[in-house]
C-alpha cells in the first residue's frame, strides 16, 4: 500500500495500487485529452509501469488486473473537468473537512508528520478533491525522504488544478528521478492545458525519441511540424524514427513538402534566415534558405529506396539547379538526358522544338550554345540545339543520380554518372562505391560490377565478408568459377 509506512485506518483500501513506486497512472477522462485525429497505437510498456501510453493526444489505457488510483478518480472525479466551474476551484469543503486540514497543517508546522499524514489521508478518504490536503500529504513524504511518493501525490494533485506549470515542474522531476513514461504522460498534460506550449512538445519528442517510444516521438514532431510546416529542425530529428518505423511515405511526403516550399520562398536559390535571437544580425543570405545539398540528398535517397528513381533524378537535377542560381533555365527539364550535368569534354547536342520552350529569346540565347531565329514578337521559332551544360555537380549528387539512372534501366546514362564517381578514392567513398557495385548488380550488370566489388576488396578498411560474396558471385555469373571458389573458400 502507498501508506504503509503510517499507521492508519484505511479500511477502504482507497491508497491500495500494485503499480511500482514513482510511476503513478492517472487517467484524465476531460474532453482536453481528447484533442486528436490521429489513430491510437499502444506502447508496450515494462512490468514495472501500470499504464500503457497511447500516442501523444489519446488517452491512456490500463491494464486490467492493476490497481492504482484509478477507483478512487472515477468516483471522486479527480482529473474531470467540471463546465461552468473555474479551474482550481474545487468543491466547497464541508466544515468536518476544514476542520480536518487545519488540524493537519498543524501536525505538519510542529513537523509531527505521522499524525500530518494519518490527518490528510482522512481529508482525502472524506474528500478526494481537497488538492491541499494531496499537497501537505506530498510535503510530508518529500521532509521524510520519500521522494518518489512525494510526486506521486503531487501528479494527483495537480489533476485538481489543471495548472501547466505545474504539469511542467512534475516533469522534469519525473525525467531526473528516471520515471520516463511519467515524464511523458506529464508532457502530455501540458500540451493538452496549453496547445500553445510547443516546448512541451519539443521535449516529449526528444525524450520518447531517448527511451526508444518511437510512435510517440513521431507524433510529437508531426504536431510539431503542424504548427511550424517544413522546419528543417524538426525534419531532421524525425527522418531517422520514419526510416526506423517504415514509414518512409511520409518521411518522403515531409520533405518533397519542405523542398517545394523552400523553392517557392527562396527562387533564386538563397535568402535569409531568421538568425538567432539577441543577436547582432538577424539575419543572414543562406544557400537555399537553409534547405540544402544534404537535404535534397536525403530526399533523392527516400525515392530511390521506394523504387520512385524518376522522382529522385528529378530532385537531384532541379535541385541542384536551384542551389546554383540557375531555378529559371526549366528548358533543361525538356531533355530526358543528364547533359546539364556532363563533364568537361563530354560533347553532346539534343534538338529542342522551341514552342517547347517558355523563357524569352535573350535569356535563352544567353544559356544555350545555339538557338533558332527569333520572330517579330522576340519568340524563337524552328529548333534549338541544346548542347552539354558543363556545370558542376557534387559526387554525392551524382551518385544518387548514376544509382537512380541505372536501377530504371537507363544504363547509358547511369554509367558516365558512375565512372565520374569511381575516380574518387575508394576510401572516402567507400559506401558510393558499394552502392553503384550493387546497383549494376541488381541489373544483373556482373562485368561492370565485378571490378567495383574488386577495388573495395582490395583494402582491409573497405572489405568485408558481404563484399567478397558478392564479388564471388559475379565471378560465378561470368563462368570463372575457379576464382569464385578461391573466394568462397577464403571467407568461410
Amino acid at each position: 500500500m502507498l501508506f504503509e509506512d503510517v499507521p492508519t485506518d484505511d479500511s477502504h483500501g482507497l491508497f491500495d495500487f500494485n503499480g511500482s513506486e514513482g510511476s503513478i497512472s492517472p487517467s484524465d477522462s476531460g474532453s482536453d485529452e481528447d484533442s486528436s485525429d490521429d489513430q491510437d497505437d499502444d506502447i508496450e510498456i515494462p512490468n514495472d509501469m501500470v499504464v500503457v501510453e497511447n500516442e501523444i493526444e489519446g488517452d491512456f489505457k490500463y491494464s486490467p488486473t492493476e490497481r492504482s488510483f484509478d477507483d478512487l478518480r472515477a468516483a471522486s472525479g479527480v482529473g474531470k473537468r467540471r463546465k461552468g466551474k473555474p479551474r482550481g476551484s474545487g468543491p466547497p469543503l464541508s466544515q468536518q473537512v476544514r476542520s480536518l486540514i487545519g488540524d493537519g497543517n498543524q501536525a505538519f508546522v510542529d513537523n509531527d508528520l505521522p499524525e500530518a499524514v494519518r490527518i490528510m489521508q482522512e481529508v482525502i478518504r472524506i474528500e478526494p478533491r481537497a488538492a491541499s490536503a494531496w499537497s501537505v500529504l506530498a510535503q510530508c513524504y518529500e521532509d521524510m525522504q520519500q521522494k518518489d511518493r512525494a510526486l506521486q501525490l503531487r501528479i494527483m494533485a495537480a489533476h485538481l488544478r489543471h495548472d501547466a506549470e505545474e504539469w511542467d515542474r512534475l516533469a522534469h522531476e519525473s525525467r531526473n528521478l528516471g520515471f520516463y513514461q511519467q515524464a511523458l504522460y506529464c508532457y502530455r498534460k501540458i500540451y493538452s492545458l496549453d496547445p500553445s506550449n510547443v516546448d512541451a512538445l519539443w521535449d516529449r519528442a526528444t525524450l520518447a525519441k531517448e527511451i526508444g517510444e518511437l510512435r510517440i516521438a513521431r507524433q510529437s514532431f508531426l504536431s510539431i511540424l503542424k504548427r511550424f510546416p517544413h522546419d528543417l529542425t524538426v525534419l531532421s530529428e524525425i527522418r531517422p524514427i520514419l526510416v526506423e518505423l517504415g514509414d518512409l511515405t511520409t518521411c518522403t511526403a515531409l520533405f518533397q513538402n519542405a523542398f517545394d516550399d523552400y523553392q517557392q520562398r527562396f527562387p533564386s536559390g538563397s535568402g535569409p534566415i531568421a538568425g538567432t535571437p539577441g543577436t547582432e544580425s538577424t539575419s543572414a543570405v543562406v544557400l537555399g534558405g537553409g534547405f540544402t545539398m544534404l537535404n535534397l540528398l536525403v530526399l533523392a535517397d527516400l525515392y530511390n529506396t521506394l523504387g520512385e528513381y524518376d522522382n529522385a533524378v528529378r530532385v537531384i537535377k532541379s535541385g541542384i539547379r536551384w542551389l546554383q542560381g540557375r531555378g529559371d533555365q526549366r528548358y533543361w527539364n525538356l531533355l530526358e538526358d543528364d547533359r546539364e550535368y556532363d563533364p568537361e569534354g563530354f560533347n553532346r547536342v539534343a534538338s529542342v522544338a522551341a514552342n517547347t520552350i517558355h523563357d524569352s529569346a535573350s535569356s535563352l540565347a544567353a544559356n544555350v550554345p545555339t538557338a533558332g531565329p527569333s520572330n517579330a514578337a522576340g519568340g524563337i521559332v524552328g529548333t534549338v540545339e541544346i548542347q552539354s551544360g558543363y556545370f558542376p555537380l557534387d559526387v554525392n549528387a551524382r551518385h544518387r543520380l548514376a544509382v537512380a539512372r541505372i536501377k530504371m534501366g537507363e544504363i547509358n546514362e547511369g554509367v558516365v554518372h558512375a565512372n565520374i564517381v569511381l575516380q574518387e578514392d575508394v576510401l572516402d567513398y567507400a559506401v558510393l562505391f558499394i552502392e553503384i557495385a550493387d546497383a549494376y548488380y541488381e541489373r544483373g550488370m556482373w562485368a561492370e560490377a565485378k571490378p567495383v566489388y574488386e577495388i573495395l576488396g582490395t583494402d582491409a578498411s573497405t572489405s568485408s565478408v558481404y563484399i567478397l560474396l558478392q564479388t564471388a558471385s559475379c565471378l560465378r555469373m561470368l563462368d570463372e568459377l575457379k576464382d569464385a571458389a578461391e573466394i568462397y573458400d577464403s571467407s568461410r
